[in-house]
């Protein structure tokens, strides 16, 4: 029979493995999870091009896939915006949470152009970056 500080013990050691299970579950979650701050509900263009910065000759990610949300667009959480190189006559572009035609899920800036049912978000800075 176990001696009640060797039961203690064990016992003490589940509970910080599951403590330790739980956190880590928890950090995947919002690893994963679009920023709490963003605002929902941005329409981007399916094949529209997705980039790590705001410039046409560098930083391509990919094209927005089609995720079954909208015939034509991606519906997205949208986090910021920052002006930057223009295109199509307007240098505004929106850091976007959207799924590429790759596979990769994350925040990327979209043109303005590309981007629909624009909802009120801050000018992307250290905190919003």
């Amino acid at each position: 029979m176990q001696s009640l500080t060797s039961r203690v013990r064990a016992a003490v050691r589940r509970s910080v493995v599951g403590i330790v299970l739980f956190a880590a579950l928890a950090m995947s979650a919002l690893v994963a999870a679009p920023a709490a701050n963003a605002a929902s509900g941005a329409h981007v263009a399916v094949g529209a091009n997705a980039r790590n910065c705001v410039s046409l000759s560098s930083c391509l990610m990919g094209q927005v896939a089609y995720d079954g949300s909208g015939s034509t667009y991606q519906v997205s959480d949208m986090s910021c915006w920052w002006d930057g190189v223009s295109y199509a006559g307007s240098p505004r572009w929106f850091k976007v949470y959207v799924q590429l035609t790759s596979g990769y899920v994350g925040w990327l800036f979209v043109h303005s152009s590309f981007v629909g049912n624009q909802p009120g978000v801050p000018k992307c800075g250290s905190d919003h970056i």
